[in-house]
């Protein structure tokens, strides 16, 4: 009888939860009501101000179940505090009486308590609460001053929030950069307004090595200046006020540019300096009405050596090109560059790319030519095969376009007894490797036998390509992109593509054992020596 009454009861059981559902749903339906109720009863009366409170309570609620009605909280207050800030009930002047002075106070205190919750819940709401906050610091900018934006405004406190947050604020940045500073004319104005403020305030290490990280990628994520001043998308100024929030042109450079000084004040560390000079050229630069301010981080940057002054030389390169700025010892800096690590840097086709550009001039001496085509050659004996390959179309391009420097790809000695000399006890390469000066190194003297020692290169294409050299000058020049993305990985992709036309032959049978001999429980050799070590 008790196993009967049990199964019944089990049998109910699924009405019985159905009727809890439905109980569940009709109780969030009445909680969902109460809301509307607290925030329309808000805006008819301010005798119902203090429901405030209770609303401010079902917003920053976040038990299991309650996603929906917290963002139904959210959704209500936003209209509240919307009504309110345009209904001017957050302004005072000197006139406005002690009273009302107290309600204006109350009201921003928990506007305040409002925005401070939704920035603490923004991981993982991002796409849901960034468009009420910024919905609300576009109000609050049509009717307040413009300096709210980046003193202690909505929009200036969603900044700070964002970039003293650590990785799990990660997404919320990215949203944040691409749904309201990319593609505007204002925002990123005051963008750089607020990070500015934010790095002259004092901090611990953790914390500023946290903010300079956080602004410095924020940073790294937006547009350039020119696209900026391009556009015509306003997120904030409406047209009576757009001169006043968006910024001048100069405005907008001026506080770019500070706030990059500011960052580089703070002492960058080597992979956020990388970052930064690998966007120099098209990023930071164009912040600088004043480019010599640029040119000492360049300076620093370019004198460190490695990869950082590979980084360095596109700006370094920029400001000589587009801003006419000086840069002294920059051929004798640049053959600098040209060490044993270069041909194996990630970073050699940016640089190739960029010697090209600068070795292209017809009004470089033929000494200085002549050193660099040396010391490329005399690189690529041991470089990589990747690397290899660049530097030879290279010196080709040099030697087609430098006709004063063709002797060198076949130097011979005239004199009969100095050529017997040769012969018989071989000579010394003129060429001074340790001279720093491109124009000391004797390289034109020289010649280039390290080139046709490469068509002897143990890769088959390498010595290919070498011997291009030793042809006739008839092509009038290689393109060098044609040969930068050549790699270890290429080579080995390029190997196991090809097909097998025959069967390599091999000269012994693949074994079948390799400690064990014919018989059973019998060992070979190698067993049994196998055997002894281990019975040590």
């Amino acid at each position: 009888m008790a196993k009967s009454t049990m199964k019944r009861k089990r049998e109910t059981d699924p009405n019985t939860r159905d009727g809890s559902s439905d109980s569940k749903a009709a109780k969030r339906l009445q909680e969902q009501d109460r809301i509307d109720q607290l925030a329309q009863g808000i805006i008819e009366s301010r005798e119902n101000y203090n429901d405030l409170i209770e609303l401010l309570a079902a917003a920053e609620r976040s038990e299991q179940g309650k996603g929906g009605l917290q963002r139904h909280a959210v959704a209500s207050l936003f209209g509240v505090f919307s009504h309110l800030i345009e209904s001017g009930n957050f302004k005072k002047s000197k006139g406005t009486p002690q009273k009302e002075v107290v309600i204006v106070e109350w009201l921003r205190e928990r506007l305040v308590e409002f925005t401070e919750a939704l920035l603490q819940q923004l991981p993982g709401n991002e796409n849901s609460y960034l468009p009420v906050l910024i919905g609300l610091a576009r109000v609050e900018t049509q009717h307040a001053s413009p300096e709210a934006l980046w003193q202690d405004g909505i929009f200036a406190r969603t900044v700070r929030k964002l970039s003293l947050s650590g990785e799990d604020f990660a997404n919320a940045r990215t949203v944040f950069v691409g749904d309201y500073i990319k593609g505007y004319r204002d925002s990123p104005f005051h963008l750089f307004k607020v990070a500015r403020k934010l790095l002259k305030q004092r901090r611990g290490d953790t914390e500023a090595d946290l903010l300079r990280s956080n602004l410095l990628h924020t940073l790294i994520d937006t547009e350039p200046v020119p696209q900026i001043l391009e556009s015509e998308n306003f997120l904030f100024a409406q047209d009576g006020k757009r001169a006043r929030l968006a910024g001048s042109e100069q405005e907008l450079k001026r506080e770019g540019q500070e706030l990059w000084l500011d960052l580089f004040k703070t002492g960058l560390s080597k992979p956020q300096q990388k970052l930064v000079l690998s966007k120099t050229a098209e990023l930071v630069a164009p912040c600088f009405s004043k480019p010599e301010l640029l040119l000492d981080f360049l300076t620093d940057s370019y004198n460190t050596g490695g990869s950082v002054s590979l980084l360095a030389l596109s700006g370094v390169y920029y400001l000589i090109q587009e801003r006419n700025l000086e840069y002294p010892s920059f051929f004798q800096k640049l053959y600098s560059l040209l060490d044993d690590d270069l041909l194996h840097s990630k970073h050699r086709s940016r640089f190739f790319r960029l010697l090209e550009t600068f070795l292209s001039s017809t009004h470089l001496p033929s000494a200085l030519l002549a050193s660099f085509m040396k010391k490329l050659s005399r690189l690529a004996l041991h470089g990589p095969p990747g690397g290899v390959v660049i530097v030879i179309p290279l010196v080709y391009n040099l030697l087609r376009k430098n006709p004063s420097t063709t002797f060198m790809i076949h130097r011979e000695t005239r004199d009969p007894e100095a050529r017997e000399e040769i012969e018989n006890e071989g000579m010394d390469d003129p060429f001074d490797d340790a001279e720093t000066d491109p124009l000391d190194t004797r390289a034109i003297d020289s010649c280039l036998w390290e080139l046709d020692a490469l068509t002897t290169h143990y890769h088959p294409n390498v010595a290919t390509v070498a011997k291009i050299i030793a042809q006739e000058f008839r092509k009038e020049a290689y393109s060098l992109e044609d040969f930068l993305d050549y790699s270890y990985a290429s080579i080995i992709e390029s190997e196991l593509s090809k097909e097998m036309k025959n069967v390599p032959v091999v000269e012994y049978e693949i074994p079948k054992r390799i400690f064990t001999g014919e018989g059973v429980g019998e060992l070979n050799n190698l067993g049994q020596l196998m055997n002894s070590i281990l019975a040590q």
